[in-house]
């Protein structure tokens, strides 16, 4: 595992994009999710695929931001 030396400034600003990212943005692509399941067939739901995808973005986001924080 490699190191890397931040200020406390910006370890508070990925914190709190951490939290942004988790308590805002997860729930509301969530909601994008269910609400293009309601459309119909999965196979040919385009906005349900495009919603699955921004959660798969995100979902790395937050993976990304945990790891730089915990080193």
């Amino acid at each position: 595992m490699s190191y890397f030396y931040i200020s406390r400034e910006a370890l508070d600003k990925m914190k709190a994009e951490l939290h942004e990212l988790k308590s805002e943005k997860r729930p509301e692509i969530s909601r994008l999710i269910s609400e293009a399941r309601d459309f119909g067939d999965l196979k040919e739901n385009a906005e349900y695929h495009a919603a699955k995808e921004k959660m798969a973005l995100l979902e790395d986001k937050i993976t990304q931001l945990e790891e730089k924080i915990r080193r």
